[in-house]
């Protein structure tokens, strides 16, 4: 083996074997967070897992993140994302304690020329990654650009209208 495929060989290895360290650190995590919730119910159990997941996750842009405009990702494992990437790990950590997926759906709303996206539990609850508090649906003052149920939301990539649920606010 000549000592360049050695270099390649072992930062092959050194860089599996960090993803692997990595993969088991969020997962790891994931199950504390869980953990720390377990025990609480309801709303309070709605607030555990907006607090946890918000501070286990860095806001970061998805274009200074991966270069593109827009990407949805579960529990990214480098441990930054946007609202949507806070909003589907939200769901998945809530599934694990319990919760039936068709309590929840992703909210897009629009801000000018921004879209925020939030979790929303049983049109009722809305957890957001800019607060730590879980606020009330309907004292959001921006109007909904759409509704996609959780299930849907995982399986998208980016923002994709013609999956929606709902637009405009509709209901």
């Amino acid at each position: 083996m000549t000592l360049r495929k050695a270099f390649l060989f072992g930062a092959g290895v050194g860089a599996m074997a960090g993803f692997l360290v990595a993969a088991y650190m969020v997962g790891s995590s994931a199950r504390a967070r869980a953990d720390r919730c377990a025990s609480l119910t309801g709303e309070a159990q709605l607030q555990c897992v907006t607090r946890e997941t918000n501070k286990a996750i860095v806001v970061t842009d998805d274009l200074d993140h991966y270069g593109v405009d827009d990407v949805w990702v579960e529990s990214p494992a480098d441990g930054k994302g946007d609202c949507e990437d806070f909003a589907l790990t939200k769901a998945r950590l809530l599934q694990q304690l319990g919760w039936s997926p068709s309590r929840m759906q992703l909210a897009v709303f629009g801000y000018g020329k921004q879209a925020h996206a939030v979790l929303l539990i049983d049109d009722k609850y809305v957890l957001d990654n800019l607060t730590p508090w879980v606020g009330r649906w309907k004292g959001y003052s921006p109007k909904a650009m759409g509704l996609y149920p959780i299930d849907v939301a995982r399986s998208l990539a980016r923002f994709t209208p013609s999956r929606m649920i709902a637009t405009n606010g509709a209901r």
